[in-house]
């Protein structure tokens, strides 16, 4: 069920983060967004559900960017009234745009789940109806009203209004530290096609006191969620038999009540009774850091995005987020995070070290990690190498630049999480030179990184 928690935090800072989240969807379909609060009468520091208030506000403005091909999308966020007897403003919020608006005869139904203007619409510019049934509940849940007003061919206007708490003074920030997250106890589905990257995932989230299972891939993960429950679900993207984007389709589906079709009646029936009405979030893990990538995964319906190699303290803030109020830590230390470079390729092999010092300074340091798990890491680490290397010499060898592009991929997730960043970023070039379907760089490149990883896959052999 959809529950709802009650918290201080900075309505300013939520605004900011969708901006920043919405501003590149935008800035691809070539349409203006902005977003205009009247920042002298609207309180910046509240109490209520930031979560939820989120959800909804991406979801709204998602929506309005997706219908839009052209012109613009207003943002505004006003103070509709505050009684000098009650201290809950009552702000108002709406999304404007120019997109293809609704007909008259489909907006008593637009709130209604999987609801869409025509079947056109739907195969031009995907679904909205999930979303918009979620956010009006989550609306009605907060004592609030979620109406529309469109025409079609002019653009549509989706307002809301909401009751809440100002609080008095600084927001109180919860600043994630790893080592004082033991106590959050997760319950977490992992959801990852590749060995290593299961492995170490486990050991960092089973060492800050989460309880983790496994799945393999999108359709493990599914009949793992049709008989467990779980707080969240960390899920890679690029997995075989289903991957990461249509399996959060089918969790969502569950959740809305709507018909499951591609998975097993029994499997489908023990989802809708597990995840009817509730919301679980999904937070995508990819060694993908590409333009856009986040966008697509939120539109997709994931929560959240974390590119792979990822700091312990980045996952960790992310779960922090997603959690209940009541699950999250009550005192935070007030630390800095530390953020990954951009540069995810930068230099840090050491002159005179051996790839297998290098991988255990930077296991050890990066995660924490005991000698003995690092140890279980390189032999796992080390297997799966050679084989992702034989796999990819194969698909060179019948041209098939999908599997090279496919394997380079898988590459590069290992060898970053490794912390060997030269070899990886031999795989990143392979990765791009097959896209591009250049069978000659592919060859050179692929000579460089099985030269440069010669000595670490065959010793001990």
């Amino acid at each position: 069920q959809l529950t709802l928690e009650h918290h201080s935090f900075s309505l300013f800072s939520l605004l900011d983060t969708i901006r920043k989240t919405m501003q590149t969807l935008a800035d691809e379909k070539e349409v203006s967004f902005q977003i205009e609060v009247e920042s002298d009468t609207v309180p910046d520091h509240l109490k209520g559900d930031e979560l939820r208030l989120r959800q909804i506000l991406i979801n709204l403005v998602n929506n309005a960017i997706k219908f839009t091909d052209k012109g613009s999308i207003k943002f505004e966020v006003k103070l509709l009234a505050q009684p000098s007897d009650n201290p809950k403003p009552i702000l108002n919020f709406s999304v404007t745009d120019t997109g293809i608006g609704i007909p008259a005869e489909k907006l008593l139904h637009i709130f209604d789940n999987f609801s869409q203007a025509d079947s056109t619409t739907a195969r031009k510019y995907g679904g909205s109806g999930l979303g918009l049934a979620i956010s009006k509940q989550l609306v009605e849940m907060m004592g609030g009203s979620l109406t529309v007003v469109s025409e079609v061919g002019s653009g549509s206007i989706f307002s809301f209004f909401i009751q809440l708490e100002t609080e008095v003074g600084p927001t109180p920030m919860l600043v994630e530290k790893e080592e004082n997250l033991s106590s959050t106890h997760a319950t977490i589905l992992l959801v990852d096609d590749h060995p290593l990257n299961r492995k170490l995932a486990l050991m960092v989230l089973e060492k800050a006191g989460h309880q983790v299972s496994l799945a393999e891939d999108g359709q493990q993960a599914l009949e793992v969620l049709a008989e467990n429950s779980f707080d969240l679900v960390l899920m890679d993207l690029q997995m075989p038999v289903l991957d990461g984007y249509r399996t959060t389709d089918i969790i969502r589906a569950a959740e809305a009540g709507a018909d499951i079709s591609e998975i097993p009646p029994e499997i489908s029936q023990k989802l809708h009774e597990r995840l009817a009405g509730g919301h679980l979030p999904v937070i995508a893990l990819t060694a993908h850091a590409m333009s856009g990538d986040r966008e697509k995964c939120l539109r997709a319906g994931m929560d959240d995005y974390l590119t792979k190699p990822f700091a312990p303290s980045e996952i960790f803030t992310l779960i922090n987020r997603h959690l209940p109020l009541s699950q999250k830590r009550t005192t935070a230390k007030k630390t800095t995070l530390t953020v990954s470079s951009e540069n995810h390729f930068a230099e840090n092999e050491k002159v005179g070290s051996t790839l297998p010092e290098t991988v255990h300074q930077h296991l050890k340091k990066e995660y924490q990690l005991e000698d003995e798990q690092i140890k279980q890491l390189i032999g796992v680490s080390r297997k799966n190498l050679h084989k992702n290397l034989e796999l990819l010499n194969k698909e060179y060898e019948v041209e098939n630049f999908v599997g090279i592009e496919q394997n380079a991929h898988a590459l590069k997730g290992i060898l970053l999480n490794l912390g060997l960043k030269v070899p990886a970023e031999y795989a990143l070039k392979i990765e791009r030179e097959a896209l591009s379907k250049n069978a000659t760089n592919c060859q050179k490149l692929m000579n460089d990184l099985q030269e440069h990883l010669s000595d670490w896959v065959n010793h001990g052999k």
